[in-house]
């Protein structure tokens, strides 16, 4: 056992020397194309950011990061990070069909592919595409119960609790209670899901087997049924 995951960490380690080497290669082969790309890293607002800016503020540096991620794929389409962050943007515009563009050219293959269903399923999601979030969410729930380490923790945790709040939305309740007891499994007892800070009375609602209250608790703190 030991040996067998001493192999896949050298094997992990080897596939990420070769992105790195492919990256620097690129990187030297359309300098300008990079720094466009590192410009748009600087523009595009990070989380805590995007909490603290004011509205216009945050669409003028998403806008401006999109400019600058247009500008480095021009130069070289196969800068995929920029693509991916482009889409970022796009989404957080809520202009979600760009991003599905983007998204779209990624899902298909490259090392980038796991985030692209990731992004491509949260917008989804947030665009109230509920029924199509649902099913890629599947596909990637089953893609952590075989390899959790494809995606971050904090990942997991919001692919497990988008997923619960689509199948509340949906009036899949014996769903939503197999993706309660996913996430138990893989956090332990100290995972809960803070649905907007309501939490437990969710929970009580969807072990008793009442849809329609945890969907009215649900609706109590977002927006989205």
């Amino acid at each position: 056992l030991l040996a067998s995951l001493l192999l896949t960490r050298l094997d992990v380690m080897k596939q990420w020397l070769v992105a790195g080497f492919c990256l620097l290669m690129n990187a030297c082969l359309y300098p300008e194309a990079w720094l466009l790309y590192v410009k748009g890293l600087h523009w595009q607002p990070s989380y805590h950011q995007s909490q603290n800016l004011l509205s216009l503020s945050k669409k003028r540096h998403n806008l401006k990061a999109i400019d600058l991620y247009t500008k480095s794929l021009n130069l070289d389409p196969s800068i995929h990070e920029a693509r991916l962050r482009r889409a970022e943007c796009y989404g957080s515009l809520g202009r979600y069909k760009e991003a599905q563009a983007d998204l779209s050219q990624l899902t298909q293959r490259g090392r980038h592919r796991d985030q692209a269903f990731f992004l491509q399923a949260s917008l989804l999601h947030q665009s109230k595409e509920f029924a199509a979030s649902q099913s890629i969410f599947e596909t990637l729930i089953h893609w952590i119960e075989d390899d959790p380490s494809r995606f971050e923790p904090w990942q997991r945790k919001q692919i497990i609790q988008i997923q619960l709040e689509n199948h509340i939305i949906l009036n899949h309740w014996h769903e939503a209670i197999e993706t309660l007891k996913l996430g138990r499994q893989h956090h332990a007892n100290k995972y809960r899901y803070r649905i907007k800070n309501a939490t437990i009375p969710i929970e009580l609602a969807l072990l008793a087997g009442d849809l329609k209250e945890a969907k009215h608790l649900l609706s109590q703190h977002d927006n989205l049924s």
